[in-house]
């Protein structure tokens, strides 16, 4: 979610204990965690905002430059997970709803680190590197390989730089 988007009352802000400066550069993330825990949480699956990156924004570090687009760094996922973890290992939950939102942590982080992935193949990566580099987060994950999103990936990959080789070749010619 961007910031930017997300709407909430201010009363579940206050009671959420604000942004909190220990929770660093990402800090509008837990605090999204800590309202969702005593309000109601509705999430709308559509684009409703859109996000620039630059030198200046105070997220800028979390990432790196390229001449194709601003690139996220790999760190980025796994720093969610970790927060999304410590998190849960705090949370007066029972144990069915911890076990649950623990299964859902694991495959959103997997669902990260494959959009992280896409966004360096669509900052210049090519098709080889893209492909070591999923290979190599396969052997730390081995159910992103039974995960249908990393297919779509894949698929994306091979088909999507298909029609974008044939289109510059007809725009050639």
């Amino acid at each position: 979610m961007c910031f930017s988007s997300v709407v909430f009352r201010k009363a579940a802000f206050l009671d959420a204990g604000m942004l909190q400066e220990e929770d660093g550069l990402i800090d509008d993330f837990p605090l999204f965690m800590r309202i969702a825990t005593r309000w109601d949480f509705a999430y709308i699956d559509s684009s409703l905002a859109e996000m620039r990156a630059h030198s200046g924004a105070e997220s800028s570090p979390l990432g790196s430059f390229t001449p194709r687009g601003y690139r996220t760094s790999r760190s980025v996922p796994d720093e969610l997970y970790a927060r999304r973890m410590r998190f849960l290992a705090g949370a007066d939950l029972p144990q069915p709803e911890l076990r649950r939102l623990d299964r859902a942590a694991r495959r959103t982080h997997r669902h990260e680190v494959l959009a992280h992935l896409s966004m360096c193949a669509t900052t210049g990566d090519g098709l080889r590197v893209t492909l070591r580099s999923l290979g190599a987060e396969v052997r730390r994950d081995r159910r992103l390989v039974v995960d249908r999103r990393t297919w779509r990936f894949v698929g994306g990959q091979f088909g999507g730089r298909w029609v974008r080789d044939r289109a510059r070749r007809a725009l050639v010619t």
